[in-house]
């Protein structure tokens, strides 16, 4: 660890709230202190503000006067929860979240679902990958405007109007943040999701709107659903779903449906963002304030975890993001799950062990393969591009090495090569055969190019003084670089074979000397499997270096 912390410092503004707000916030600022201090590359700056339904009760007021102006000095906001049994739905919303939500013109409400490693989806047929959505809401105005109002009260002639507002601008701007967000994702997809069937006016301007923003991304593919019929398609077909844009409404309901799917909506996350930057954004996890469980200890810290994630994504710090993100995925693999999840452990244990998994960080060094494989896994969805630098320790340089130089040996004489248990013997006929931990391979060269997990994109370039930046640590000296696209099977079919040769339900990679040792020699398999049948197609001209390193050039 470095003496001193190095990068920016990020001023937040924690907001715990009612109920298990408190709990889960409180989690959750565990969880970014430790990452903090584990790293040294940022810092973050909590302020708490005690705005809650107590407060209210006590004042008449949620946040006091210049209390927004306060909230507008920070880089972000970490919300818990707002509702109290004794305080109307109605006046606590209003009260406190959504008098931030709207000031701040945190127009875009962006909810991410998908089913973390160690957890199951209560869909029967659900499978790895299948359901993997990010539900864009539109979270400033529609049905959530506030406009209408009551006369007559009291009287059996009452009348109560609730107005939805759609504005061009407004529904503009939003379908432009879902169709920006679609375009990122590896599968370009976007489901526009409206009810201007029944909803003659709002609801048509909005899918005209959609009709001609998509004018402006012609890489990506769009449908339409009407939302009934949504709810339907998101239980049966959830594969057939990527990114999702509906109204205030609609989306608050759907993302819902979609955190229950995905497990449980105690592991959902929620960014309230402005995307101009020019008011703070405000992130909180989507549960409410679970009043029937405050003070048992049992409330569920993954969302807020998740959502903390989300909010060091939008402060630019994406690797530190992704790191913590992982954290947590390792912990609901190894079985520390709430109840929601099926599980006993308590608010307090999943915490710790988050945080015992982020101090692991500290000591991730070349070659820390087991953090490799996991995050090779929760690619889900990414495609991402991978810059590594091999090492071949002088033993499996001398492996390899040995193997290649029997091609050109009469039949006769091949013989296995054996290198902390992966035997490695080669065929008369190009196949490359690897025994590894009681489990068989082979692969023929000419089949590789278009054999997963490994597709190389474009060249193999020497690579001087230039460390990892997709994990953070160096893995080595091999003066190469090789540069990967892994798509989401890719990652799994990576991870598979982790996952195989250790003879473990998902590959739960324990943090042992014995399970290094099965990710390295995993590692051992891929990198002679690409070396031996590139060599046999002479793809590649391979050198013997006086290092004992080898080096390649096409």
């Amino acid at each position: 660890m470095s003496p001193s912390v190095v990068g920016k410092t990020y001023n937040i503004a924690s907001i715990p709230a009612d109920g298990i707000g408190p709990e889960v916030i409180e989690a959750g600022i565990t969880a970014l202190n430790a990452l903090t201090d584990t790293l040294q590359t940022f810092k973050l700056n909590f302020k708490n503000y005690d705005w809650s339904s107590e407060t209210y009760k006590k004042t008449g007021k949620y946040i006091p006067d210049g209390g927004l102006e306060e909230l507008k000095k920070h880089d972000a906001i970490f919300f818990g929860a707002v509702g109290a049994p004794d305080v109307p739905d109605h006046i606590s919303l209003w009260g406190l979240r959504l008098a931030i939500c709207q000031p701040f013109q945190q127009y875009a409400n962006v909810r991410p679902t998908r089913v973390f490693r160690g957890t199951e989806s209560p869909l029967r047929n659900c499978k790895d990958g299948d359901l993997d959505w990010v539900i864009i809401r539109e979270n400033s105005e529609g049905e959530y405007a506030g406009q209408g109002g009551r006369s007559h009260a009291g009287k059996p002639w009452e009348v109560a109007t609730e107005v939805s507002i759609f504005s061009r601008h407004g529904v503009e701007r939003i379908m432009r943040f879902a169709f920006e967000t679609a375009q990122k994702r590896p599968r370009k997809l976007l489901t526009v999701v409206t009810k201007s069937n029944a909803q003659r006016n709002g609801m048509v301007l909005w899918d005209e709107v959609a009709k001609a923003v998509a004018v402006d991304f012609p890489d990506v593919t769009v449908d339409k659903m009407l939302v009934d019929a949504m709810t339907t398609r998101m239980v049966l077909k959830p594969e057939s779903l990527d990114t999702i844009v509906a109204t205030n409404l609609h989306a608050d309901i759907l993302s819902d449906l979609a955190a229950s799917l995905a497990g449980s909506i105690g592991i959902a996350p929620t960014s309230n963002l402005d995307p101009t930057r020019e008011y703070p954004s405000m992130f909180e996890p989507i549960h409410g304030s679970a009043f029937d469980i405050t003070g048992m200890g049992i409330s569920n810290p993954v969302a807020t975890f998740w959502t903390a994630a989300e909010m060091l994504a939008w402060l630019g710090e994406e690797e530190a993001s992704k790191k913590l993100l992982e954290c947590v995925e390792n912990v609901c693999e190894q079985g520390v799950l709430t109840r929601d999840l099926g599980g006993k452990a308590t608010t307090k244990e999943v915490t710790e062990a988050v945080v015992a998994e982020i101090k692991k960080l500290e000591s991730s060094g070349t070659t820390d393969f087991d953090s490799l494989i996991h995050t090779l896994h929760a690619c889900d969805a990414e495609l991402i591009k991978l810059e590594r630098r091999w090492h071949f320790e002088k033993e499996l340089t001398a492996a390899v090495l040995d193997v290649i130089g029997r091609y050109e040996q009469p039949e006769t004489n091949y013989q296995e090569v054996h290198f902390n248990g992966c035997d490695i013997s080669p065929t008369d006929n190009g196949w490359i055969n690897i025994n590894l931990a009681n489990s068989s391979y082979h692969i023929q060269g000419s089949e590789f190019l278009n054999t997963k997990p490994f597709k190389v994109l474009d060249s193999v370039a020497f690579l001087q003084e230039q460390r990892s930046r997709a994990f953070g640590y160096d893995l080595g000296v091999l003066p190469r670089r090789i540069q990967y696209q892994f798509t989401t099977r890719d990652a799994r079919a990576t991870h598979d074979l982790a996952k195989e040769s250790a003879k473990i339900a998902e590959a739960t990679l324990l943090d042992s000397s014995s399970m290094k040792t099965i990710a390295v020699i995993t590692l051992v398999f891929l990198t002679a499997t690409f070396a031996c049948s590139f060599f046999s197609m002479s793809f590649f001209d391979w050198e013997g270096k006086s290092d004992g390193t080898v080096a390649t050039s096409l």
